[in-house]
């Protein structure tokens, strides 16, 4: 079989390839895409989106609905596999269903790239992609390995995901990674060049917080006065560093600053930690809510209390959208290039470094104002529409280098 990069209108020279050609990219992704919930799949919907805008034809195979988005982004479904241990990502690759609709979808749509995010689906679409001459590219999220043993609630399957991993890293065509500190670990574990990396940096949509919603109204419904100091903290309960941190918010941080009061937001809180936050006054951990731009935009401070994991934290650029005060750990602010005092505050750990910085912001405005301008102006370099731009970019000069050949 022909390879599909001569497909790309090999006899054309480069200019009219350029102007002429729609490049086509299929997208897969072991859980729900259309629906962003958290931040591997907000990083999904966010660069299918932002490749649609640039000009692809972009077809999304996830764990979701069958949905037209638009003229060129469609999302389709195939079946999950969800047994005793309740993980998807986990279990994807022995998913029975995924072979034959990834080998099917590739025959009908006849795409230029197909972009596997994270390594779950590494195994049957190697196979498919070399059958159908079409470049597998990887999108790592994280370093799944070194995530699985220091902030998976299953640590004893660290393991297999090297394994899933080093599949998937030794035999994609590229390596689409969101920071230096990651490429630089994947590259040293399972011995990858650094040249087969390209960095797409996790984003934000910095217009969600151009609006200044009343922090007022937002204090008057939760039952606060006008004066009232709030510090916010957000994530998913389904991840271990969150839980924790949330945890570190009820048990050491809040008892520590009367003067505030301590939002916790995030999707299906445990029952231990909903009932360890009803009995300190001034936490209230809400749980899942609607906007949390709103919330975010009403904070005084907001903070991350992190011990593990890898990645970025989309938390953190969303802080920084709304030009808010950041008190963070170092390895909650891991991968973003932010400067302890012109950012944010940055400590070591969750100590009285973590809670001497949280009083600090709450009483010196001038310091916090100053803070909340270097933060916005950091983000705005993180906006998703320069960075899907330049993945977009990355993607026609592979596709037009190899037809080139």
């Amino acid at each position: 079989m022909c390879s599909k990069m001569y497909i790309f209108r090999a006899t054309m020279n480069v200019k009219s390839c350029r102007e002429s050609y729609v490049m086509k990219i299929c997208v897969i992704a072991p859980y729900d895409a259309l629906s962003p919930a958290f931040g591997a799949s907000v990083r999904v919907f966010k660069i299918a989106m932002g490749l649609s805008i640039c000009g692809a034809n972009v077809f999304v195979l996830h764990h979701g609905l069958t949905k037209v988005v638009s003229s060129n982004l469609r999302f389709v479904n195939f079946k999950s596999f969800d047994l005793v241990l309740g993980s998807t990502n986990y279990l994807h690759p022995l998913n029975p269903f995924y072979p034959s609709k990834l080998s099917s979808f590739l025959e009908k749509i006849n795409p230029d790239i197909v972009q596997g995010e994270q390594p779950w689906s590494a195994f049957p679409t190697i196979f498919f992609t070399r059958r159908y001459g079409v470049p597998y590219i990887l999108d790592a999220h994280n370093v799944e390995f070194l995530w699985s043993i220091y902030a998976s609630k299953m640590p004893l399957l660290a393991p297999f995901t090297f394994l899933v991993e080093k599949l998937a890293t030794k035999t994609s065509s590229s390596i689409l990674t969101i920071s230096e500190i990651d490429r630089d670990h994947l590259s040293r574990i399972y011995k990858i060049p650094t040249e087969k990396f390209f960095m797409v940096p996790n984003g934000i949509d910095v217009s969600r917080f151009d609006e200044k919603p009343s922090s007022l109204n937002l204090k008057k419904r939760l039952g606060f006065s006008s004066e009232s100091k709030i510090v916010v903290f957000h994530g998913s309960m389904g991840t271990r560093q969150n839980y924790e941190a949330s945890n570190l918010i009820v048990d050491y941080i809040a008892p520590k600053i009367r003067s505030a009061t301590f939002l916790i937001i995030g999707k299906n809180p445990p029952l231990w930690l909903r009932k360890k936050a009803k009995a300190q006054k001034n936490v209230l951990l809400l749980g899942f809510v609607p906007k949390v731009e709103e919330y975010i935009m009403a904070a005084d401070v907001c903070i991350a209390p992190i011990r593990r994991g890898s990645g970025t934290r989309l938390k953190l650029l969303e802080y920084l959208a709304a030009g808010k005060p950041i008190v963070s750990t170092i390895i909650g602010a891991e991968g973003l290039p932010l400067k302890s005092n012109v950012h944010g505050i940055f400590c070591k750990d969750i100590d009285e470094c973590f809670i001497g910085s949280i009083k600090n912001l709450l009483l010196n405005k001038g310091i916090a104002k100053e803070m909340c301008k270097a933060a916005r102006m950091m983000a705005e370099k993180f906006d998703w529409k320069i960075i899907t731009e330049q993945l977009f970019e990355f993607y026609k000069e592979e596709l037009l280098g190899k037809a080139s050949v």
